[in-house]
């Protein structure tokens, strides 16, 4: 049996199919679409990430905030007068100290000394506050500016902190803060017809109004013109006289100025 002739074996053209391929061209294309997508990625993932540090950073400093009022409210509502008790009520723009009652354990009344104030610290020749603090029975120490060396034309730092003026003893012992996110701080007392920036006889004031702010006042900035987001927030104390009618103390709480 004859086996029939191919069209190769016949002569006819060997036709060859060519493999399909991308040029170099296209290629290059390809990985640079590729690359501004991947830039495009990066960039809305890098934003979204940094929105939520921001996001995340705010709600700690806002319950920093909280955590403030909500611990001087409960230490102001029980404090009791001073004199009778051998401490009284004394404060200043950023700092105060007071004696409140504290049930202890087993029931037995007792009254502690409260002092409450920023942490400060020197930064240059100005003192920075870096915190809040709440000590019990102690007092917070506030370090002097760095003085000019009589050996010398640099600055030395003075060793020994000085109290605040609130303070009842020195001490070295280093203060934890009850919180690092305020760096701004003021106190006013209402006397029941003012407020008042200082509070030194002794007494309780009617109300305590506290003003707290994330970013530090500018050295030489009078506080009504910080320029920082602020929160403010009034407490009044049960001990303290009555209030006058004619000017009632508004109540304000984590609301800006």
């Amino acid at each position: 049996m004859n086996r029939l002739p191919t069209p190769h074996r016949a002569g006819l053209p060997h036709r060859v199919d060519r493999a399909l391929a991308f040029t170099l061209i296209e290629i290059l294309l390809a990985l640079s679409i590729t690359a501004v997508l991947l830039g495009v990625a990066m960039v809305f993932y890098r934003q979204v990430a940094d929105l939520r540090g921001q996001v995340l950073q705010e709600s700690e400093r806002l319950a920093a905030t909280r955590l403030v009022f909500d611990r001087l409210a409960a230490d102001l509502r029980s404090a009791v007068p001073g004199a009778a008790w051998g401490g009284g009520f004394e404060g200043d723009g950023s700092s105060m100290a007071f004696s409140r009652s504290r049930l202890e354990p087993g029931g037995a009344a007792g009254v502690v000394r409260i002092a409450f104030g920023p942490i400060w610290a020197v930064d240059g020749t100005n003192l920075a506050v870096q915190g809040i603090a709440r000590l019990e029975n102690a007092s917070i120490p506030k370090p002097t500016l760095p003085v000019p060396s009589p050996s010398s034309d640099t600055s030395t730092p003075i060793a020994a902190p000085e109290t605040n003026s609130i303070a009842e003893a020195a001490t070295n012992a280093p203060v934890e803060p009850l919180t690092d996110q305020i760096r701004y701080l003021r106190l006013r007392y209402w006397s029941g017809a003012q407020w008042l920036d200082r509070w030194t006889n002794g007494t309780t004031p009617t109300g305590v109004e506290i003003t707290l702010g994330w970013d530090p006042i500018e050295p030489g900035v009078e506080p009504e013109d910080y320029a920082g987001e602020a929160f403010r927030r009034v407490i009044a104390l049960p001990t303290g006289s009555r209030i006058s009618q004619s000017k009632p103390m508004e109540q304000e709480e984590l609301s800006t100025p």
